[in-house]
C-alpha cells in the first residue's frame, strides 16, 4: 500500500481479539464469547510525501519572446536525488520534454530543439522509490519567434525638411515598422554604422541624430523585434547635406537699367557679381544689409535683380 503522506514505520497494534459466536438450538440463541489476548503487528509500507516543484524560471534566454530554439529553465522546490521531469501540459501527462536528477533544491534543464510557437512548461518530481508528486501549478511561458520583422520601407526628413541645411542634428522619420520593434538608423548601405535607435510605438518612428559633421549623409534603417530577429537593411534611404560654410561675399554691383545715375526710372535693374549658383542673393539699401529690397536665386556667378518702384531719393545698394 502506498499513499501520499509523511509518516514512516507505521504499525497496527492489536492487544486482544474478542470473537462472539451465537449458538442456535431451535428457537433459542445463546452467545458464546471466545477471547484471545496477544500482540499482532502488521508493518505498512512507508508513506512518503513528494512535494511538487514550486517555481520554474527562464534562464537562457532569460525572457520571452526569443529566437533560441533550445531553452534552459530552472526548476525550484525539488529534493536532492529526485528525478525532475519537464512537461508541456498542465497535467504532466504529455511526452516528457526533458528530465534530470536534482543535486539540491534546484535543477536546470535544457529542452531539445523546439519548433516555432508558444510553450508553457510544468514539472513534477519523482523520488528514488518511484513516488511522484502531482504536476506543478507553477509554470513558465516561452514564445519561440523565428520570423524576421518587415524591412522599413521609407525614410524622410522632418527637421529640417529639406537638404542642404545647416542644422547639425537631423530628425528623420522611418515608416513600415511594427510597434515594439527596435528601429536603428545607419549611415551606410550595409547597416553597420549605427547613428541612432529607438523603440517604435506604431507603424512609424521619428529619430533624431546626434551632432553631425559637415558633409553629405545618406541614412538607412533596419528593425529588430522583441525576439531579437532582425530585418535586412532597408533599400529606402534619405539624403542630407550639412553645409556650415558661408558663401563668398558678392564682389561687385553695377547698374544695368538705367546704366547710370542720376536717372528718372523708379525701378532699377542691378547686376551682382561674385556669387555662386543656387545661392539666394539679397539686395539691401544699407551697408549692414538690414533694409531689404529684393532677392533672387542665382543660376551662375552673376544675377540681375530688379527693384520695386523707388521713391525719389538717393540710394546706395
Amino acid at each position: 500500500m502506498r499513499l501520499h503522506g509523511s509518516l514512516k514505520n507505521f504499525f497496527l497494534f492489536f492487544t486482544s481479539l474478542v470473537f462472539t459466536l451465537f449458538l442456535t438450538s431451535g428457537c433459542n440463541q445463546k452467545p458464546l464469547e471466545i477471547t484471545y489476548s496477544g500482540l499482532f503487528t502488521d508493518s505498512l509500507d512507508e508513506i512518503i510525501l513528494v512535494n511538487s516543484p514550486n517555481e520554474i524560471i527562464l534562464v537562457d534566454p532569460a525572457s520571452s519572446p526569443g529566437n533560441d530554439t533550445t531553452l534552459e529553465v530552472q526548476v525550484k522546490g525539488v529534493s536532492s536525488g529526485y528525478t525532475v521531469g519537464l512537461y508541456s501540459d498542465a497535467s504532466c501527462t504529455a511526452t516528457e520534454v526533458q528530465s534530470g536528477v536534482a543535486s539540491g533544491t534546484t535543477i536546470s534543464l535544457i529542452t531539445p530543439v523546439l519548433s516555432e510557437g508558444s510553450y508553457t512548461f510544468y514539472a513534477k518530481s519523482t523520488d528514488t522509490a518511484s513516488n511522484s508528486s502531482t504536476c506543478s501549478s507553477a509554470s513558465v511561458f516561452y514564445e519561440l519567434d523565428l520570423t524576421d520583422p518587415p524591412v522599413p520601407d521609407g525614410l524622410s526628413l522632418i527637421n529640417p525638411a529639406s537638404s542642404p541645411g545647416n542644422d547639425t542634428t537631423l530628425e528623420v522619420q522611418i515608416t513600415g515598422v511594427e510597434s515594439g520593434n527596435t528601429v536603428v538608423v545607419y549611415s551606410d548601405v550595409g547597416c553597420t554604422a549605427t547613428v541612432q535607435s529607438g523603440v517604435s510605438s506604431g507603424a512609424a518612428i521619428n529619430l533624431t541624430t546626434p551632432v553631425l559633421a559637415e558633409g553629405d549623409h545618406t541614412f538607412y534603417a533596419k528593425s529588430t523585434d522583441q525576439a531579437n530577429n532582425s530585418s535586412v537593411c532597408s533599400t529606402a534611404s534619405v539624403f542630407y547635406k550639412l553645409d556650415l560654410t558661408d558663401p563668398p561675399v558678392p564682389n561687385e554691383l553695377i547698374l544695368v537699367d538705367p546704366a547710370s545715375s542720376p536717372a528718372n526710372d523708379p525701378s532699377l535693374e542691378v547686376q551682382i557679381n561674385g556669387v555662386e549658383s543656387g545661392d539666394t542673393v539679397g539686395l539691401y539699401s544699407n551697408d549692414v544689409c538690414s533694409d531689404f529690397v529684393v532677392e533672387g536665386i542665382s543660376s551662375g556667378t552673376t544675377i540681375s535683380l530688379i527693384t520695386p518702384d523707388l521713391s525719389e531719393a538717393s540710394y546706395k545698394f
